[in-house]
């Protein structure tokens, strides 16, 4: 069972340090653009805008941490998500 949470372990660790440079070859001004689907409008509009300002917080820091840069691209459900069958 140690063999196998270490390997596990090993994995994520490497994934974890691998995935930056694969934005190495994009370029010194590198941007990622997250979607952000919340409710900016509607019943539910004043839990959007909480929504949105958390997720600008830490927008923020993850900006301030390294080389490439994020950013949101918000979409309004107007606060009818659709329902799943």
């Amino acid at each position: 069972m140690q063999r196998k949470k270490f390997l596990a372990a090993a994995g994520a660790t490497t994934a974890a340090l691998g995935a930056p440079r694969f934005t190495l070859a994009a370029g010194p001004a590198a941007t990622v653009t997250v979607g952000f689907l919340d409710s900016f409008s509607g019943i539910f509009s004043d839990l959007g805008a909480v929504h949105r300002a958390g997720g600008l917080l830490a927008l923020e820091d993850a900006n301030r941490r390294g080389r490439v840069k994020y950013q949101f691209a918000f979409g309004d459900d107007g606060s009818k998500p659709r329902r799943s069958a």
